[in-house]
């Protein structure tokens, strides 16, 4: 969870930029107008800024002109990179610069978009577009999808989203946004944020900075980033345990377990030969095998079963190597044999002579 904001009617402050950094710490980005000329009466090109430290945000913020727009982000897809940070301009070529301007819009968004790489490998096929060059993420995808069809596609995708433009400011799916002090901002998580100094923090691109910001690090905030909560945080996760984000799993509102992407009911299936039972998190077996793993991994095949591989010469294990499960166990010997009978034997044709 992001936040994104709009500064309008104030600037923020630097407690609550140092807040917002603290519980996004995975780099910043801002936008704003400029005149390309001045003999112009009125600004005609927006500017970006990203990849930006703390102290660089907090310099641009106090110096900008109003209205402007601001992102600090948590990596969820694409990787913790600079060319990651938000905004993104909506434009053919999408540039992956830190910097730059266009007479157009630049994209802003808050949440995980989901599909967004099927939708961004469909987009290319169907319309025989070539893919611009960079890294991706769900934000570039939709500042990609927005310029091939236009603005009103963001109105079809759930999701927080500001288009900022050098006359125009449009809001995707205001009912989620929040007035913080005249601060537009699209969620409040940040206000509950406990932070302390910033010395001997590792930033998001690996190097030493006493004034940047990082990722998951010691001292960089410890209560859950959910609403009000002020529980301590689970592990390496941003959340307590009762505000663990939903289970990724299709319609399921279960908690997921801290450090996995499932609830105790959907993890993975157990590795024991059938054996349907979500495994155990961190193992590879369910509760019911994690004892009895071990001298089931090795298995020696029946008598009148020849194993697939010789064991090297000269060793008397000859007997005793693994051997595919589905020469053990019936029920996956029924699943092939029904597998098998779906498709017709192959037809024989007689040589021409």
């Amino acid at each position: 969870m992001c936040v994104l904001g709009v500064a309008d009617k104030r600037r923020p402050t630097d407690d609550e930029l140092t807040k917002m950094a603290e519980s996004n710490p995975d780099g910043a980005g801002v936008a704003w107008r400029e005149r390309s000329s001045p003999t112009l009466a009125a600004p005609d090109v927006v500017k970006w800024e990203k990849g930006l430290t703390l102290t660089e945000m907090k310099e641009f913020c106090a110096q900008l002109p109003m209205p402007f727009a601001f992102h600090f982000r948590i990596a969820s897809c694409g990787g913790r990179t600079q060319e990651m940070t938000h905004p993104f301009p909506i434009e053919r070529e999408m540039r992956p610069q830190l910097s730059g301007e266009l007479k157009g819009f630049v994209l802003f968004h808050n949440g995980h978009w989901a599909p967004w790489k099927d939708k961004g490998i469909d987009n290319a096929i169907h319309h025989k577009i070539k893919v611009p060059e960079g890294k991706w993420s769900d934000s570039r995808v939709m500042a990609w999808l927005a310029h091939i069809h236009g603005h009103a596609i963001l109105e079809l995708i759930d999701e927080k989203v500001i288009l900022f433009g050098p006359n125009k400011i449009e809001i995707f799916h205001p009912d989620g946004w929040f007035r913080v002090n005249d601060l537009l901002v699209s969620n409040r998580v940040w206000e509950h944020q406990n932070y302390g100094g910033f010395q001997g923090r590792r930033t998001f691109m690996g190097d030493e900075d006493d004034t940047g910001y990082g990722g998951l690090h010691s001292g960089a905030g410890t209560v859950c980033i959910y609403s009000t909560c002020l529980e301590p945080r689970v592990g390496v996760t941003y959340y307590c345990e009762l505000h663990q984000p939903p289970c990724r799993y299709y319609q399921c509102s279960i908690p997921r377990v801290a450090g996995s992407e499932n609830c105790p009911e959907h993890q993975p299936f157990c590795t024991m030969n059938g054996c349907k039972n979500p495994q155990q998190f961190g193992k590879k077996f369910c509760l019911t095998h994690l004892i009895t793993a071990p001298a089931a991994e090795t298995v020696v095949p029946p008598e009148d079963l020849v194993p697939f591989r010789s064991s090297p010469a000269g060793e008397d294990v000859a007997r005793a190597v693994l051997v595919p499960a589905i020469l053990i166990d019936p029920e996956l010997q029924d699943r092939s044999r029904w597998a098998r009978a779906l498709n017709p034997k192959a037809i024989r044709t007689p040589a021409l002579t």
